[in-house]
């Protein structure tokens, strides 16, 4: 069973969970606007063999907020410290979406104290996602996570908004699968994230995103094995260029597709099986 505890790095207090200690640690970090328990399905079938860690990044979940003090140097920092302060031996890394790039920075930072890294999903050359559909996108998310109310208002909020990405436009929650309304209903997001998010698209200057972050940099000196799963639809994916180009940045590549998959790979819907088995048969080298 997972306890959830809170670390102080020094700048803000960031709220995770851990598990009992059944074996080396894997630490999850989660994608924007969402929190650790969108692991929880992996969680389960992973916990009785592995030291779990799953931490909520600023501004998420139940991590402190630091208003118009996120991007990719923020949460790097953060969680730099936790795994130099809470990890006592090499760990492996799973990031989804978001997380993804994170674990990159991570992995190649920390040489010695990662020893895998598990990237589900990762959009590790964000800064060409600047099309339309895509800041109307982020414009929707504002809309929701800066609505204030009780969950009953902002259920109704949610089912009456209409997204802009899609042509005819439709409701929101024929967009999305209800796993994912409804974790939008229940969580506790910074409304400031979305606010640089969606200034530095339209300025198409990324500074403030992500700091020293640059993917064929990053991505050509991580040495550690690495298990990339990509989704087979969904705007956040990797292109197929980017996949050639990630394909030939990293040493040691395991390359999966899910083709029937969105960006949320089924973890959401507890349909898991896909996703979890390259990453049991992945895990498998490291126990």
């Amino acid at each position: 069973m997972l306890v959830e505890k809170s670390f102080d790095t020094g700048e803000v207090v960031l709220n995770y969970a851990e598990g009992p200690d059944n074996g080396p640690p894997i630490i999850f970090l989660h994608g924007v606007l969402s929190n650790w328990q969108y692991y929880q399905p992996i969680i389960t079938h992973l916990q009785s063999r592995w030291h779990i860690y799953a931490v909520d990044h600023r501004g998420h979940g139940k991590s402190g907020h630091t208003p118009n003090q996120y991007g990719l140097e923020y949460y790097y920092n953060d969680h730099q410290r936790f795994l130099d302060n809470q990890i006592t031996e090499p760990a492996i890394l799973v990031g989804h979406s978001l997380g993804g790039v994170i674990t990159c920075m991570l992995a190649y930072r920390n040489k010695e104290k990662v020893k895998a890294a598990i990237l589900l999903d990762p959009p590790l050359f964000f800064r060409d996602r600047t099309s339309k559909n895509n800041l109307e996108l982020w414009s929707t998310y504002q809309k929701i996570v800066s609505f204030k109310g009780n969950r009953r208002e902002r259920m109704h909020h949610i089912v009456n908004l209409e997204v802009g990405f899609t042509d005819p436009p439709m409701k929101f929650v024929d967009a999305f699968d209800i796993s994912s309304v409804m974790a939008w209903i229940q969580n506790d997001v910074d409304p400031s994230i979305l606010d640089m998010m969606i200034e530095s698209r339209k300025k198409q200057d990324f500074t403030a995103m992500d700091g020293w972050y640059n993917p064929e940099t990053v991505l050509s000196a991580i040495n550690c094995p690495v298990l990339l799963i990509q989704a087979g639809k969904g705007m956040l994916s990797l292109s197929d260029s980017d996949r050639k180009k990630t394909e030939s940045l990293f040493k040691d590549l395991v390359y999966v597709q899910l083709m029937d998959h969105d960006h949320a790979l089924g973890i959401n819907r507890w349909n898991i099986a896909d996703v979890m088995r390259p990453i049991s048969f992945f895990l498998e080298l490291f126990r």
